[in-house]
């Protein structure tokens, strides 16, 4: 719930409890590269700046950028949610 009373569901949550439903089923670890989790509005910045751009349905790089980490991008406490 957030601090406003919506009820929300954290998907990654239902996916984890319900791989124990699927025979022979096994988790794997995802780097940071392959998987863009947009958890915060920083992220949901990063995600919509010119530093990715969509090629086949998958968000890259661009190819453009000099260093190969993303920004650290760090808003107040009012755009934490």
């Amino acid at each position: 719930t957030l601090d406003g009373g919506l009820n929300v569901i954290q998907l990654e949550t239902a996916v984890g409890a319900a791989i124990k439903c699927f025979d022979n089923a096994l988790g794997i670890n995802v780097p940071r590269s392959r998987f863009l989790p947009v958890k915060t509005t920083s992220d949901l910045l990063l995600v919509m700046s010119n530093l990715y751009s969509l090629e086949a349905g998958s968000l890259t790089m661009s190819e453009k950028r000099e260093f190969p980490t993303t920004p650290h991008v760090k808003l107040g406490s009012s755009f934490t949610k």
